[in-house]
């Protein structure tokens, strides 16, 4: 098909990955997996020959209780990605409309133009999202807008009253899909449950994941908080047992882990911080993160700087022309991207 073809693909991109000490380029958890998850997956996988639960029932009911919403509101899927690529097949065809911010998730256009729908994205301003924008451009072939908050790969967060508004300037028939995958590191004091949305606003989904926080990226699971409806249609679009017994298991086993999940959120923060702290005081262009990485807007110099990092045997995500993704990583990893980042800027003193 003409429109796949034209399709980027996901990582088409990206160099040829080469074995580096830290790998930081794919917003992954640097803590290894609690001691209860790995026993958990464990006991799972002696049952390889059985299918998974068509819906992991118990696990909606658990993840509904932690939302504040009841299981029918919750979908779960292999990784968000996964949830969002059903959205966008339930909600939108050929001809329809998709807006997004951009530069945002990757993967967005490439979902949208594989499902026939028009990707529209709005650019950022600055670091940000423009939601005056987005909603001006709202027209009636508009079947979905997406948020990315915080956004990947600026690291941004939208207000609470920018969301409260944006979800109500949006006509009825028009899906607002709030992408939360980086939720848990938002700042308490700026941070937005999209979840509170979706009891006035029936056009809403909010995407989680256990792929960030929960350090579960390997096992693939995602889901959604959203009104029947739409979860109904996320039924009937879904392909049957994605979500595997060992997955099932992991997540359930993490949501047992709160306190130490927090724990190593609030260390994940911590890093995070000291390392934007450091490229501000070495003047160089980073924006203000709610996420588990940082983002340097380096433009051209992006490619030189993410050589640079190679160098020293840390791998990151350049975008060409636009800047470089900085996953924070272990204590270790974070103190070698330190030290790039002064090697860097005394370069560019110069």
């Amino acid at each position: 098909m003409p429109n796949i073809l034209a399709l980027d693909g996901y990582g088409t991109s990206r160099p040829p990955e080469v074995p580096l000490r830290y790998r930081l380029s794919s917003n992954e958890n640097s803590y290894p997996p609690l001691r209860p998850v790995v026993e958990a997956i464990s006991a799972a996988a002696a049952s390889p020959n059985l299918y998974p639960p068509l819906v992991p029932l118990a696990l909606a009911g658990r993840l509904g209780a932690v939302s504040g919403v009841d299981p029918q509101n919750v979908w779960i899927g292999a990784g968000s990605v996964a949830v969002l690529e059903q959205l966008i097949r339930g909600f939108a065809g050929p001809g329809d409309e998709v807006i997004f911010g951009w530069r945002s998730y990757e993967a967005y256009p490439i979902i949208i133009g594989a499902a026939g729908a028009v990707p529209v994205p709005v650019p950022l301003i600055g670091y940000d999202q423009d939601l005056a924008a987005m909603a001006r451009r709202v027209g009636s072939r508009t079947r979905i807008v997406i948020l990315c908050n915080p956004n990947n790969p600026t690291g941004t967060a939208l207000s609470p009253g920018m969301l409260r508004t944006f979800a109500a300037s949006l006509p009825a028939d028009c899906l607002l899909i709030l992408d939360e995958a980086y939720r848990e590191f938002v700042p308490a004091q700026s941070a937005f449950d999209g979840t509170k949305l979706i009891r006035s606003h029936a056009n809403v989904a909010v995407l989680r994941t256990f792929s960030k926080a929960h350090g579960l990226a390997g096992m693939r699971v995602g889901f959604a908080v959203a009104a029947p409806a739409i979860i109904e249609v996320l039924a009937r679009v879904a392909l049957p047992f994605t979500v595997g017994r060992m997955a099932v298991a992991a997540a359930s086993a993490s949501l047992d882990q709160h306190a130490k999940i927090q724990a190593q959120v609030r260390e994940t923060v911590r890093e995070r911080d000291v390392l934007i702290q450091l490229a501000r005081r070495l003047g160089l262009p980073v924006s203000a993160s709610a996420a588990n990485f940082l983002w340097l807007s380096f433009g051209s110099d992006s490619g030189a700087f993410t050589d640079r990092c190679a160098a020293a045997s840390i791998g990151v995500r350049c975008f060409p022309l636009e800047g470089v993704r900085i996953t924070v990583g272990s204590a270790q990893a974070n103190a070698a991207v330190a030290g790039v980042l002064k090697e860097y800027a005394g370069v560019v003193d110069r």
